[in-house]
């Protein structure tokens, strides 16, 4: 009996051995398989959309997905779905959802994050900006990390990249060219782009983007605050005939991740997210800007829209309008500095 027992030892010892030198040799099947999670499926990246499949707003995490499934070295350990249109989950709900961990990205505009990081709102404030590039800018600058990333990184939220959707104005059924042009149109907007449109003496009227083309149509409303690439895309050019070409301020999105979940993702998969996450945006980036630039100067005016860009003295008269918005954000201002810090930004 205890020779039985020595030999079967002696068996065990050889056959642990044999796929030993397999594994070290390579010559197993598994020895050069893409590593894999601790239970051995890939890691799952739900990552919530407000937008439609190919359309601008969705173009980031389209190139991440791209980009991740064309690199062999995490394309089989990753598995990113894309719920385009909140078919996951309600944009006003993406944020909660993201913190809980019930999904583990999401793009949400800029004006859900008031309560998480006040900061946020100085993207609201009507001609501190002169253009798109100016706001990528500052997203990619170290004011930015300290007065905004690092208030949602401690409530559980990576900033990953953001970009503007788009230059607002306003596209109206009247020619608008002078402050005194709106009063008294009733002109849909979003967030405190309430208090910009109200001190030009016109009437804010809180709307989804989808809803403005019939809104326009049964005159409902007179003009819209929105971008020239949402214009094209929802065919607002068939209700709104004039737009004005200035920059009032810049709806903006991020794309956010839930830092927990993150944080255990195996380093290189941080590295390699987190790159193509940028790579992502920066083509999201120049996407709109080519289209916006497109938008202004020929697709608009070949259907009918006429753009109108005030004059220097005209567009003074515009910020000076506004100052009553700029006042009242500014109250709600953590950082008072803030202001300053990026008109010195834009300078250099």
């Amino acid at each position: 009996m205890k020779r039985r027992m020595v030999e079967a030892k002696s068996i065990w010892s050889i056959i642990v051995g044999f796929v030993v030198l397999l594994v070290y040799t390579g010559i197993a099947p598994f020895a050069n398989a893409a590593p894999q999670t601790p239970t051995g499926q890939k890691i799952l990246l739900r990552w919530n959309l407000d937008s439609a499949p190919g359309d601008t707003l969705s173009l980031r995490a389209e190139k991440t997905k791209e980009l991740m499934q064309a690199d062999p070295e995490v394309r089989d350990l990753v598995k990113i779905e894309l719920y385009y249109s909140n078919s996951l989950l309600k944009a006003p709900d993406a944020v909660e959802a993201l913190m809980r961990g019930d999904i583990q990205m999401s793009f949400v505009g800029t004006w859900y994050f008031e309560k998480l990081s006040p900061n946020i709102i100085i993207l609201d404030m009507p001609f501190l900006f002169k253009d798109l590039s100016s706001v990528n800018k500052f997203f990619d600058s170290s004011e930015a990390e300290a007065t905004i990333y690092k208030a949602l990184s401690n409530k559980g939220i990576k900033w990953l990249a953001g970009s503007p959707v788009g230059t607002y104005s306003v596209i109206t059924k009247d020619p608008v060219r002078r402050v005194e042009d709106l009063k008294g149109m009733k002109i849909r907007t979003v967030g405190y782009g309430a208090h910009t449109i109200s001190t030009f003496g016109a009437v804010p009227i809180s709307m989804a983007a989808g809803n403005i083309y019939i809104a326009m149509q049964r005159n409902t409303i007179q003009g819209a605050d929105i971008s020239a690439i949402s214009i094209m895309d929802r065919r607002l050019y068939e209700v709104g005939k004039y737009y004005l070409n200035a920059p009032i301020h810049f709806t903006s999105d991020f794309c956010i991740a839930n830092k927990k979940w993150f944080e255990s993702l195996p380093g290189m998969v941080q590295e390699k997210l987190e790159k193509y996450v940028k790579e992502g945006n920066q083509f999201k980036r120049q996407v709109t800007l080519t289209k916006e630039q497109e938008a202004l100067r020929q697709s608009m005016p070949s259907n009918g829209v006429k753009v109108y860009t005030p004059t220097a003295e005209e567009l003074e008269m515009w910020k000076k309008a506004s100052n009553t918005a700029r006042e009242l954000l500014m109250k709600k201002l953590p950082d008072n500095d803030l202001v300053k810090k990026i008109e010195l930004m834009q300078q250099q």
